[in-house]
């Protein structure tokens, strides 16, 4: 039985752990096929020996399926496009690892704890065959701290300004930290006439930063609300009303909305760095 990619390059870098390796195995595709900014999801996808890309009514963000010995890929036509084009990138991760012509192979979102290492090593695959690091760090290099180099990264990739900016903290070269924010309630005040609070969705962080908890909420009068009302946020601060206590940073903060189920939702994007000393 023929070995997957990532069987060999267990073998081949015995050393490196399975993300690194699929991160090799990815760059290594761009590589081959000298891809350019936006990377065509079709063509990689064919490399990689899927047949046909369908978008399809399906409850799941896509999957792989072995159709006769034809590899079939679905994602979800109810997701964006460019949210498409980054779970396709994650089913031609399923290509690298072993099993994937043997049963299906479906991406669901999103993540919980209970997440598969495989589809977690597929994440990183995807991430590097959308954004690939060498040309992002040669576009990082001339580019400012902020928000807007995270959505010039977005359009000139073709991906989700989220992923766009997990992206950025990954390979920006200092300590970064990426909130994402929207407006809601508790669980328990559900039913009950609370106003929504500006609340953390997700944090992703490169480096030691304090613990900031989901479903934190801040004030309007914080850096972050001003920047839900609209205001273009850049600025030195303190991580207060977010932890006991934190670094002095820098911070770039944007009011993106975008929509979900037909109506629009407004979300904070917000950068930190520390502040040199």
């Amino acid at each position: 039985m023929q070995l997957s990619l990532l069987e060999q390059a267990r073998i081949e870098i015995p050393t490196a752990s399975d993300a690194e390796r699929v991160a090799i195995l990815a760059q290594r595709v761009i590589a081959e096929l000298d891809a350019k900014p936006p990377i065509n999801l079709e063509m990689v996808a064919s490399w990689q020996g899927v047949d046909k890309i369908d978008v399809a009514d399906i409850s799941w963000a896509g999957c792989l399926i072995n159709d006769g010995g034809r590899i079939l890929m679905q994602l979800r036509r109810g997701d964006s496009r460019r949210r498409r084009r980054f779970t396709g990138f994650h089913e031609v991760g399923h290509t690298f690892c072993p099993g994937f012509r043997l049963e299906p192979q479906f991406r669901c979102n999103p993540p919980t704890p209970t997440t598969s290492p495989i589809e977690v090593l597929c994440d990183v695959a995807a991430g590097e065959l959308l954004y690939p690091r060498q040309l992002v760090e040669r576009d990082l290099a001339t580019a400012d701290f902020g928000i807007e180099t995270v959505v010039a990264l977005a359009d000139d990739y073709d991906g989700s300004l989220e992923s766009a900016g997990h992206r950025f903290v990954s390979l920006w070269p200092e300590e970064t930290l990426m909130l994402v924010l929207e407006p809601g309630i508790r669980r328990q005040e559900e039913g009950t006439n609370t106003e929504p609070k500006l609340r953390v969705r997700s944090v992703h962080a490169k480096g030691h930063w304090p613990y900031i908890p989901k479903n934190k909420s801040v004030e309007p009068e914080h850096p972050l609300g001003r920047a839900l009302l609209g205001e273009l946020v850049d600025e030195h601060g303190q991580l207060d009303g977010l932890c006991s206590s934190g670094p002095q940073v820098d911070v770039s903060a944007r009011l993106i909305p975008y929509a979900r189920d037909g109506e629009q939702v407004d979300r904070v994007l917000a950068l930190y760095r520390r502040q040199p000393q």
